[in-house]
């Protein structure tokens, strides 16, 4: 009898866990960015792209191979293995990062300070939709990205997408108003 008892509170604490793991996941506070947010971000009157907090959907992992350690490189990690130096730059999933836009479709994602330290995403109508995803370029040693001035290969993150804050979603809509009527 009291082993029946342990069996169902164990498994009533399961349940209890796994309902609150499926309500966090539910409510999650950002969204992917999408096209249709961009324009209505672009043709609002008190809001730029350049004022909204994005995020990346997924860690991102570059490495950039050096035979020289004259190569000015910022922050990141340095291995040095087979006569190269390898040098890693870790974005993690949910990090903070700022845009600055130049093109139809495309937009410069800034994860860290300094001019040239963005990844571009772009708006592939054919591939993701009206999502934006991580914008590399294919050749037969793998996939690469221009960081910080040097082309950089992907090791993580190739489909990464962008996220906003949920609340930044419907921003703007046309205000709407509800008529009281008119009395006789």
């Amino acid at each position: 009898m009291l082993i029946g008892f342990q069996s169902n509170t164990l498994m009533k604490i399961q349940s209890i866990i796994i309902a609150g793991t499926l309500l966090i996941a539910a409510t999650s506070c950002k969204i992917h960015f999408t096209e249709s947010t961009r324009l209505r971000i672009e043709s609002a009157e008190d809001l730029t792209i350049d004022q909204v907090q994005f995020y990346n959907d997924a860690p991102i992992k570059l490495v950039y191979k050096s035979s020289s350690t004259d190569d000015k490189i910022n922050r990141g990690k340095v291995k040095f293995k087979n006569g190269f130096y390898y040098y890693h730059i870790n974005i993690p999933k949910h990090t903070k990062a700022v845009a600055k836009t130049d093109k139809v479709h495309e937009i410069q994602i800034f994860f860290e300070e300094g001019d040239h330290t963005y990844l571009t995403f772009e708006n592939d109508q054919n591939k993701t939709g009206e999502l934006y995803q991580l914008n590399a370029t294919q050749t037969d040693s793998g996939l690469f990205v221009n960081y910080d001035g040097k082309v950089m290969q992907i090791t993580e993150g190739n489909e990464a997408l962008l996220q906003i804050k949920k609340s930044l979603k419907n921003v703007h809509e046309k205000k709407k108003r509800r008529a009281k009527g008119v009395k006789i």
